[in-house]
């Protein structure tokens, strides 16, 4: 008898050892990670040629227009690029306060003439289309900005060691 309640009492124990180290075992494991969502809804793209019926003289003009951007834009992405790559290691290196601030100045530089440039060859778009056809790209331009502040306006501030896209300044008509 004595020996049965000991055998049961050691079974007991095992079976309570082992339980325990079950219940244990999910909180030491690595969680699987969370899904990121960065955009709830993809962005619509929007076809500029069918939704402002360009026609054909138009549609070669834009595009001639485009590829000149892209002309005045490479050497301004690839400058940008770099000077990121500069302050990023800057930062790392803990260089000095000046060094830093010199190198964001650099960047917001880049990013204000790459802006210009944007904003040049929007008015130069702009000045190929007629009248009923602007009025639509005003359109798609409002909703543009009505979904990218719904979709993008709330994921809060850029991260540290990135410079703030100073706000465009205002076009006049």
């Amino acid at each position: 008898m004595k020996k049965l309640l000991i055998l049961a009492s050691l079974i007991a124990f095992t079976g309570m050892s082992v339980m325990a180290e079950e219940a244990k075992a999910p909180l030491d494991a690595p969680k699987p990670p969370a899904k990121v969502q960065l955009h709830k809804v993809p962005p619509k793209r929007v076809d500029f040629d069918k939704q402002l019926k360009l026609t054909e003289e138009q549609k070669i003009q834009a595009k001639e227009l485009r590829m000149k951007g892209h002309e005045q834009m490479k050497p301004l992405f690839e400058q940008t690029m770099a000077k990121r790559k500069e302050l990023k290691s800057a930062i790392d290196a803990n260089k000095d306060y000046k060094t830093v601030e010199n190198l964001k100045k650099e960047l917001r530089d880049l990013e204000r003439q790459k802006r210009e440039i944007q904003m040049k060859n929007m008015k130069e778009f702009e000045s190929i289309l007629t009248k009923k056809q602007k009025k639509e790209l005003d359109k798609i331009k409002k909703e543009g900005r009505k979904n990218f502040e719904k979709n993008f306006k709330k994921q809060g501030p850029p991260p540290v060691g990135l410079p703030v896209q100073p706000k465009p300044t205002p076009v006049e008509k």
